[in-house]
């Protein structure tokens, strides 16, 4: 009789084996099948390209903003300046005046060459 009761709690061991085994395998394929079913629902890399341009441009539209604010301001300064040619005559002036004459400059080489 405990050879009986032997083979049957063997046989009981190998069972239970083989039913987890089975069962592992079996839950393994259907999370790979779930897994290539559910690929339908990922982003293409076109729509993530979109959208990353567009999180870009929101970002950066203040900026762009000032940007444009500034050469606004910048080219209104330069027409401004144009207007006001005198203060650039008045300086050319004196750094014309400050310059020494062409016989003036020959005659300090002149003298620095003897």
């Amino acid at each position: 009789m405990p050879e009986e009761i032997f083979v049957l709690l063997l046989m009981l061991i190998l069972s239970m084996f083989g039913v987890t085994v089975t069962s592992m395998i079996l839950r393994h394929r259907r999370k790979l099948r779930a897994g290539t079913q559910s690929s339908g629902t990922s982003m293409t890399t076109s729509e993530l390209e979109r959208i990353m341009r567009h999180a870009v441009q929101e970002a950066t539209l203040p900026l762009a903003a000032k940007i444009e604010g500034l050469e606004m301001e910048l080219s209104h300064l330069g027409t401004v300046r144009g207007h006001l040619g005198a203060p650039e005559a008045s300086r050319q002036a004196l750094t014309n005046a400050e310059r020494p004459s062409e016989s003036e400059s020959m005659t300090t080489t002149a003298t620095y060459r003897t």
